[in-house]
C-alpha cells in the first residue's frame, strides 16, 4: 500500500482483494478502481451504509427554483434559454448545419457531433481575437479556448468545443432553434424512418444560413481553413471575426433581418402563442426602457420598473396589461423565495451551532428558534426598528406599510437579502404580502393569477403562500410564533421532503429522522435565485440591433421601436 494526503484526504490503494472501504474511499480490487466518497456528515444515522449514497450540495434544496425554470419561464420566455443567449450562434448553428448537408459528410449522430465541437472550436478562437468585443467575449467553450489562443503567437491549433453530444449547440441552442422551428432533430420521423443527424427544418433556416455565409464568403478562413486540419493563423480569424463575430450581426443586414423574424413572427410550423409571449417578453423591456434605460443592462431595474408599472394595470385587459402582470408576479416570486432564503440561513446555522448530534425533538428546537431568532433591530424605512418576539406581527406588518411607502420592494431585497438576521426575511414577506394587495381584485384570467399560481409539488407559488401567510396572520399571532410558523411549514418540512426523493444522492442540510430533527455540517446552505432570462433577452436584444449604447447610454433601437408598437398598440 501507498499512502497519499491529497486536499486532507487519505487515498489507499489496494492492488488485489475484492471490494472494501478505507478511510472513506470505496476500492475495488482487480483493476486498482478508486472511487472517492465524502466523509460522512456528522450525525449521519448509523444504520445507514455511507456507502451506497453520495454527498451533494443539492441544487434547490427547498423546492422554490423548480418553480420557476419548469413552470414560469417556460411560460413568459418560451425558445430561450439562459444560455442561449447570442443571437449570431442562430446563424452560425443553421449556416454550420447547411454545411454539414451541403458536402455529404458522413450521416451519422457521432460525426455531426465531431463536426460542430470542431466548428465552434474555430469559431470561438475567432470570436476570443476579435478587435471590438474579443477581450470580454465568452464564446462556447471560452474557459478552455482564452489560455490557448493567449499563446498561440502566431497560429493557433485546432481543437474541440464543450465535451457533449453535439458541443455547445447541443446544450444550448438545439432546443430554441426546434422551438424557432428553424431544426428538425436528428430521431423525428421523416419518410417512416427517424433521421440519423440534424437538419435544417425550413425555407427560413435556409435563408438565415445563406445570409451568414454571404457574410463570410470571401474570408480566407472559409475558403481556405474551415473543416481543415492544419493550424489558422491569427490574423485570418482577426480577418473573420471582423464579419463573423457574435458582436458583428447587426452589421450584416439582411441576416439580422431574417434573425429578428425568426423569433417574433407567425408562421407555420411554430407555436403561435410562443411567439407572442416571446415578442411581449423582448417588447416589455424595451418599452420599459424609454423611462428606464438601466433595465436594459441591469436586471434589479428591471425588477424596479415592473413593479413600478404594476398599479396602472390593475382592471386592464392589454397585451401590455397582461405583460406587466406576469413578470411582476414572476419578481413576487422571487422576493418570497429570496425572504425564505433568508430563514433558511437563519434555521442552518442556529441549527449547526446549538442541535446535539443526535438531534433533538422539532418542536423543541421550533422552541429554540423563538428564542434565539425573534429579536433584532434592523433598518426599516429611513431608520431602524427594534423587533422583539412578543411583539404582534400585524402590529409589524403595519409598521413595514407604514414606514416603506414609495420604497421598492427591490430596496427592500437588496437590504435584506444577506442579513444574518432570520427577521429580515420576515420583513421581506411581509412587505410583499402588503405590496400584493393591489392584485386582490384582478381576474382569474389575468397575467398576475396565470403565474403567481404556478407552484411546485413542495412549495406553493406566490398566491398560495400569500393566501396562507394572511390566514396564519388573521389568527393575531406574535412575531416569534410566525417565524416558527413558516420556519415549520416553509423550511423543514419541504427540505426534508425533497431531499429525501433525491436519495441515493444526500443532499440533506438536516433530517426528520424518527422524532428528532438531526443537523448536518455539510452540505453548503447557498443557494441563489433561478434564471429569469433577463440576461439573455438583453444580450439577443442588442445582437439583433434591438438597443445599443449611443454616447455610452443604453438606447431602444428603430428595430426595438417598431417591435414595441407592433406588439402593444
Amino acid at each position: 500500500m501507498m499512502r497519499c494526503d491529497i486536499l486532507s484526504l487519505i487515498v489507499i490503494c489496494m492492488i488485489r482483494g475484492g471490494s472494501t472501504s478505507v478511510n472513506g474511499f470505496k476500492i475495488k480490487g482487480g483493476s486498482v478502481g478508486i472511487e472517492i466518497i465524502k466523509p460522512a456528515p456528522s450525525g449521519w444515522p448509523e444504520w445507514v451504509d455511507r456507502h451506497q449514497f453520495t454527498v451533494k450540495d443539492g441544487r434547490d434544496p427547498l423546492g422554490l427554483e423548480t418553480i420557476t425554470t419548469d413552470r414560469i419561464v417556460p411560460l413568459l420566455v418560451p425558445g430561450i434559454l439562459a444560455l442561449s443567449g447570442r443571437a449570431r450562434y442562430v446563424s452560425l448553428h443553421l449556416f454550420l448545419l447547411d454545411e454539414f448537408a451541403r458536402r455529404r459528410l458522413e450521416p451519422t449522430a457521432a460525426n455531426q457531433s465531431i463536426y460542430m465541437r470542431r466548428c465552434e472550436y474555430d469559431f470561438g478562437a475567432a470570436v476570443l481575437l476579435c478587435e471590438r468585443c474579443g477581450a470580454e467575449a465568452a464564446p462556447v467553450g471560452a474557459m478552455t479556448l482564452r489560455p490557448i489562443v493567449r499563446r498561440a503567437e502566431h497560429e493557433v491549433p485546432r481543437g474541440f468545443s464543450v465535451d457533449s453530444d453535439l458541443g455547445g449547440y447541443g446544450l444550448y441552442y438545439r432546443t430554441p432553434l426546434r422551438e424557432l422551428g428553424l431544426v428538425t432533430q436528428r430521431g423525428t420521423p421523416m419518410d417512416n424512418r427517424p433521421i440519423p443527424i440534424d437538419l435544417l427544418a425550413s425555407p427560413r433556416a435556409e435563408a438565415i444560413a445563406d445570409a451568414f455565409r454571404e457574410a463570410i464568403k470571401d474570408t480566407a478562413f472559409y475558403r481556405q481553413y474551415f473543416l481543415g486540419q492544419e493550424p489558422i493563423p491569427r490574423a485570418v480569424l482577426q480577418a473573420f471575426a471582423r464579419v463573423g463575430c457574435l458582436c458583428r450581426l447587426a452589421e450584416s443586414p439582411h441576416e439580422v433581418d431574417l434573425v429578428r423574424r425568426a423569433f417574433f413572427e407567425e408562421w407555420s410550423g411554430v407555436d403561435p402563442e410562443a411567439v407572442r409571449r416571446r415578442r411581449q417578453a423582448f417588447a416589455l423591456m424595451l418599452r420599459l426602457a424609454e423611462t428606464t434605460p438601466e433595465v436594459l443592462k441591469d436586471e434589479a431595474w428591471h425588477h424596479r420598473a415592473t413593479l413600478a408599472a404594476l398599479e396602472s394595470t390593475v382592471g386592464e385587459s392589454s397585451a401590455w396589461a397582461t405583460t406587466v402582470q406576469r413578470w411582476a408576479a414572476l419578481y413576487g416570486k422571487e422576493y418570497y423565495q429570496d425572504g425564505l432564503l433568508v430563514l433558511w440561513r437563519g434555521v442552518n446555522r442556529l441549527g449547526r451551532e446549538h442541535c446535539p448530534p443526535d438531534g433533538m425533538p422539532p418542536s423543541a428546537f421550533l422552541d429554540l428558534v423563538r428564542r434565539r431568532l425573534s429579536s433584532a433591530s434592523l433598518p426599516l424605512g429611513a431608520g431602524t426598528v427594534a423587533l422583539d418576539g412578543a411583539q404582534p406581527t400585524n402590529q409589524v406588518l403595519n409598521e413595514v406599510a407604514r414606514r416603506t411607502v414609495g420604497q421598492s420592494l427591490e430596496d427592500l431585497r437588496s437590504a435584506y437579502v444577506g442579513s444574518k438576521h432570520a427577521l429580515a426575511g420576515i420583513l421581506m414577506l411581509l412587505a410583499l404580502c402588503d405590496r400584493a394587495r393591489v392584485m386582490d381584485t384582478v381576474s382569474d384570467h389575468s397575467g398576475w393569477q396565470e403565474i403567481s399560481r404556478q407552484g411546485g409539488n413542495s412549495q406553493p407559488g406566490l398566491h398560495g403562500f400569500i393566501s396562507r401567510f394572511r390566514a396564519h396572520l388573521s389568527q393575531g399571532p406574535v412575531l416569534a410564533d410566525t417565524l416558527a410558523w413558516l420556519v415549520q411549514n416553509f423550511v423543514i418540512r419541504p427540505h426534508d421532503q425533497i431531499a429525501t426523493t433525491k436519495l441515493p444522492d444526500f443532499t440533506f442540510r438536516f433530517r426528520l429522522e424518527g422524532d428528532r430533527l438531526k443537523f448536518y455540517d455539510s452540505p453548503g446552505i447557498e443557494f441563489g435565485l433561478a434564471d429569469s432570462r433577463h440576461s439573455a433577452l438583453s444580450s439577443l436584444g442588442r445582437d439583433m440591433d434591438l438597443w445599443n449604447d449611443v454616447d455610452g447610454i443604453p438606447r431602444v433601437m428603430a428595430a426595438g421601436r417598431d417591435l414595441v408598437r407592433a406588439t402593444f398598440i
